[in-house]
């Protein structure tokens, strides 16, 4: 296998393969050297090694395989995360969403096209057009998939094929497209994602963003379901739970996006670690609960509600939009939180609502609690009245569109991301379609497309 002939080097990984689990205990120790660099003159070999592992079978390599997405080499990343792709273990997951969202991956800045300038790499500017560049992440989100852990194709669409966020190299935005060929074969994939114009590519990538938005909940949408029940990724899954109750902002950051991408297979154990954690660290996983948008969530989120702290009763009215519209008993419990005696819990309701279907009980709910009786109860809050809004803008329709747009056109930065969080949640909108942080008329500023949230608000409010 590390003969320089090709024909005999692919004979010999082919009879390492054969070989089975005899041939594990010398490749698990050749790839360990793998963890901390090996000569650019083995580096190729090393690769074989990691490739032959994933091919065996055998989730002893899995230790060993995670080890080396960290290594120094980019080649041995790429090479594990394929790998573990093919090994198919879920004990996996947790290392490999990290790798997507973590932000300090030091290769990550190699797959733009322009240069990055030297507090990201240490590349001189006249070698960047001949850089190496590994498509780290595609591979990780690949072997997610393969795992039939669905966030991992809304991380591949919003961060490599939407052409306004980054200047990506082709052959990742080509490497994210195989990927989502092979795992989501009935979503629109057309060629110019990666090879059109400018605006052909960003009308692909919206047709395919509004696909996933439509498709994400559904049950089959992976061949793979993930084996959310194996007794390895239990134990890394509650390893991951547990570290939203620890204060460190950095790891609460990772951990909760690695959440939103492992989705429904996290749940379980957020939902066991969430009823012992201390409250502050209870809202911290409340966040991470919506962020899963796994229907079961919603019971643990609702349970919050009845928590002793008013801090922890807001966090998990607030986050409750997600679940509002799919289950009644959620706009039931937001309505009876809009009387909770905790003023923030009765804004953090208000706010949950934005996500309620319309219904003649929520809408009565509604104009019982105005700004008026608020004010009386709670002191002058202008979000209160602005969640308000968005609420009746669901409820009763168009009529309110004009209130909310001032919003969106506010002097003040913060109104106007107030009001556009609240849009954005009520009306299930991209965060691309708005930037609320120009201020209207400045450079890069540009208006809403009101058409367009007319087209999501009659579909929010169709029966």
């Amino acid at each position: 296998a590390a003969s320089s002939d090709e024909a005999e080097a692919r004979a010999g990984l082919e009879a390492l393969v054969a070989r089975g689990e005899t041939a594990l205990p010398l490749l698990v120790s050749r790839a360990k050297r793998l963890v901390a660099g090996v000569p650019a003159g083995h580096l190729a070999r090393g690769m074989d090694v990691l490739s032959v592992l994933g091919q065996l079978g055998r989730r002893e390599a899995t230790p060993v395989l995670i080890a080396c997405l960290e290594a120094p080499q980019g080649w041995t990343r790429h090479a594990a995360a394929s790998a573990l792709a093919d090994l198919k273990d879920p004990a996996a997951a947790v290392a490999l969403a990290r790798q997507l969202v973590y932000a300090g991956d030091p290769f990550r800045a190699r797959e733009s096209w322009d240069y990055p300038g030297t507090t990201e790499t240490q590349i001189p500017p006249e070698a960047w057009p001949t850089v190496e560049y590994y498509v780290i992440d595609v591979a990780a989100a690949d072997a997610l998939l393969a795992l039939g852990a669905r966030g991992a194709a809304g991380w591949l669409i919003r961060n490599t094929l939407n052409p306004a966020r980054r200047n990506l190299r082709i052959r990742v935005a080509q490497d994210s497209l195989d990927s989502l060929r092979r795992h989501l074969p009935a979503a629109p994939l057309p060629e110019a994602l990666v090879d059109g114009g400018l605006p052909q590519r960003f009308e692909a990538f919206e047709a395919l963003d509004a696909w996933w938005r439509l498709h994400r909940g559904d049950a089959d949408l992976l061949a793979t379901k993930f084996q959310r029940d194996d007794s390895a990724f239990r134990e890394v899954g509650l390893a991951l739970a547990t570290r939203l109750t620890q204060p460190k902002v950095l790891e609460l950051m990772i951990a909760k996006d690695a959440c939103e991408i492992l989705g429904a297979a996290i749940t379980p154990a957020l939902t066991q670690v969430v009823g012992e954690a201390k409250p502050g660290a209870q809202t911290e996983l409340a966040r991470a609960l919506a962020r899963t948008r796994d229907p079961a969530a919603a019971a643990p989120l609702l349970a919050l509600l009845r928590a002793r702290q008013g801090f922890v009763r807001a966090a998990a009215a607030e986050v409750l939009d997600i679940y509002a519209g799919r289950d009644p008993a959620v706009v039931t419990a937001l309505v009876t939180a809009l009387d909770d005696p905790d003023c923030g819990v009765r804004l953090a309701a208000m706010k949950g609502l934005a996500g309620a279907p319309p219904l003649p009980s929520t809408l009565a709910a509604v104009n019982a609690h105005d700004e008026a009786q608020h004010t009386a109860r709670c002191g002058a809050d202008a979000n209160f009245g602005w969640a308000r809004t968005t609420v009746l803008l669901v409820q009763e329709g168009a009529a309110h569109w004009p209130a909310v747009e001032r919003g969106l056109v506010h002097t003040d930065r913060v109104v106007r991301r107030t009001a556009w969080d609240l849009l954005r949640t009520a009306l299930d909108l991209p965060e691309h379609v708005f930037d609320p942080l120009p201020a209207p008329g400045a450079p890069g500023a540009r208006p809403i497309d009101a058409a367009r949230v007319r087209q999501a608000l009659e579909r929010r409010r169709a029966p």
